[in-house]
């Protein structure tokens, strides 16, 4: 007779692995020095409309952009250092909105229950606050072209928090929380509003700043976003990549391998850091065993994810070691 045992250290490695946040870049850390000495982000590069981003690494003539405070508002971030800023109504502006929207780490998986998080500050220079069934997130298989400037999209289904959350709240942080039960395929989230102007409901709050731009506008920042498997046994079910690939060693220091059982041929390999950014690895084949170099990389926490030709895709978890 077999007998398996679970150690503190294995049970705590697993739990882990199932809560693993799909979001890329959740709080918006993961930056990139661009070449007129402002920071830049590798992801969120498509989000429609023009939200703002604000960060401690912003330098003149930029230093407005420097949290807590910046020419929005005074807030510390909820996590880290940065975070982002929408409107998501423009009052006498026929319904121009913006919007947050990211491709995820991994498809979600038909049946799946995925926890959404997020939070939300009304921006202290603006006095219009939505209602807050009217900021909601929806799920689409692509991302949302950025061609239309601050259009609205209305897109269907899309879900308000199942939480209660105050939209009003100037002086800190709301949590938007929501179970969502994927179709099958999703790959990308959007936030925002994606309702028409006339349907939305807004509330006086406060002051607000010195121009009418401010007293118009319902402004919000946004941090820490994530979605998380809320079970994963039925993804281990419905994604037949979680048996048919087997990663080892793990942990690994120069080198790991990757043996592939399916009939379907692998089609793409993505390696991400924790923050959610693309690395760069080197990759030899042998037949269906796959051999990736990963010396350079530093000590830390990795997904591997894979592609088969059919589309299914499937995420893998490992340590690099010293």
């Amino acid at each position: 007779m077999i007998r398996l045992f679970i150690t503190p250290l294995t049970l705590l490695f697993c739990l882990q692995i199932a809560s693993q946040n799909l979001v890329p870049n959740p709080s918006f850390e993961d930056t990139i020095m661009l070449s007129n000495g402002q920071p830049g982000l590798d992801t969120w590069l498509n989000t429609p409309g023009s939200p703002d981003y604000f960060s401690p690494y912003y330098q003149p003539p930029f230093e407005s952009r420097n949290p807590p405070d910046n020419y929005r508002g005074y807030e510390y971030a909820y996590a880290g250092v940065a975070y982002f800023g929408f409107g998501v109504f423009f009052q006498g502006v026929a319904d121009d909105k913006e919007y947050m929207q990211t491709e995820l780490l991994d498809t979600l998986l038909a049946g799946q229950k995925y926890e959404v998080e997020f939070y939300l500050s009304l921006a202290d220079s603006f006095h219009w606050a939505l209602a807050p069934e009217d900021i909601q997130v929806a799920f689409r298989k692509n991302l949302i072209p950025d061609d239309s400037g601050n259009a609205l999209r209305r897109l269907s289904p899309a879900y308000a928090s199942d939480t209660a959350w105050d939209a009003t709240n100037k002086v800190g942080w709301e949590k938007f929380h929501y179970t969502y039960t994927a179709l099958g395929g999703e790959k990308t989230i959007v936030i925002g509003c994606f309702k028409d102007n006339s349907q939305n409901t807004i509330t006086k709050v406060g002051n607000g700043g010195d121009t009418d731009f401010f007293r118009k506008v319902s402004y919000y920042f946004i941090d820490k976003i994530s979605v998380q498997a809320k079970d994963t046994s039925i993804g281990l079910v419905e994604n037949p990549l979680k048996t048919q690939v087997k990663l080892y060693p793990n942990p690994a220091k120069e080198h790991f391998y990757v043996s592939y059982s399916g009939s379907e041929a692998l089609s793409h390999f993505r390696l991400y850091n924790l923050n959610g950014k693309l690395v760069t690895f080197e990759r030899r084949r042998t037949n269906d065993l796959y051999e990736f170099s990963i010396g350079h990389l530093p000590t830390g926490i990795y997904f591997l994810e894979v592609e088969n030709t059919a589309g299914q895709r499937a995420s893998f978890r490992f340590l690099k070691s010293v």
